[in-house]
């Protein structure tokens, strides 16, 4: 199944490329050839972690969104609500480094990219990968404030300098990055079997992956837990702070949504301002 977030991503991403494209060409704005290079890949380099920005938004949202398609009937306003906080979090992502990517990816989807976060052949662990990542949102920051590209970015031939290789690494890197957090979240989704069944019985929601039959091969150690019975989506933080408010609304006579209801004649309950209602819940703090 193709994503929509990476093929945005990817047709993105040609647009740094085209940018890199021109260094070497005479620039009428400045005398300067090197000041002219030097902007064209800050320029280049500043639009991939741009493109990254956005494909991290939009691929949580489409996860979410294929939850939800997943999900039985009885947990579709659990979903809509969850659906509105992550609108949330993403809209307030605007540095996507790796300590932020990593933990908005954990609080929506409750999966750690972590383990496979490794740009083989290039570098053989995280801490490599993290530090030539962080390189790149330091060069990205340099430019969009006027600074000069600083002199301890790994991977520059020349320290300071930026040259055309090393551009070329940058988005090869985000790309992988881009890659491989769809594959992990696809493992994620699809080896288990998910079947969303909310629990009102007590005095919270309870959300429940019942797990299926997984291959051989098992991306990470929550999907072991899977294996050997059921996983609980009640730790992702952003879901269960969902799950808390809606369990606690209804309990306290609010319609599916929370919303409080009013009578109304001989036709007994209904919603007393369900659009109100979510204004104020997205404005409560996460």
């Amino acid at each position: 199944m193709d994503s929509a977030a990476l093929a945005k991503f990817r047709g993105a991403v040609v647009g740094s490329q085209v940018l890199a494209s021109f260094v070497g060409a005479a620039s009428a704005a400045s005398p300067s050839q090197q000041f002219t290079d030097q902007s064209l890949m800050k320029a280049s380099v500043a639009l991939v972690v741009g493109c990254w920005e956005g494909y991290l938004e939009d691929v949580l949202k489409e996860f979410v969104s294929k939850t939800r398609v997943q999900a039985q009937r009885r947990a579709w306003t659990l979903i809509v609500q969850f659906e509105s906080l992550v609108q949330k979090l993403t809209g307030e992502l605007n540095t996507p480094n790796w300590e932020k990517a990593r933990e908005l990816i954990i609080n929506i989807t409750g999966m750690d990219p972590y383990a496979s976060w490794i740009w083989v052949p290039r570098f053989a662990n995280q801490n490599d990968t993290q530090a030539f990542l962080k390189g790149i949102m330091d060069v990205r920051h340099s430019f969009a404030h006027g600074y000069s590209t600083p002199t301890n970015v790994p991977g520059l031939a020349t320290p300071g300098v930026l040259d055309a290789a090393y551009v070329r690494d940058a988005i090869d890197c985000l790309t992988f990055f881009a890659a491989t957090t769809l594959l992990r979240m696809r493992c994620w989704s699809t080896s288990l079997r998910i079947a969303i069944v909310v629990q009102l019985a007590g005095p919270r929601a309870m959300l429940h992956l019942t797990s299926s039959r997984l291959g051989p091969q098992t991306v990470n150690p929550a999907m072991n837990r899977a294996a050997a019975g059921e996983l609980r989506l009640q730790r992702t933080p952003a879901f269960r702070h969902c799950a808390n408010r809606h369990a606690s609304r209804k309990a306290a006579g609010g319609d599916a949504f929370g919303a409080p209801l009013r009578r109304r004649g001989a036709e007994g309950f209904r919603p007393a301002s369900v659009a109100s209602d979510r204004q104020s819940f997205l404005r409560q703090p996460v």
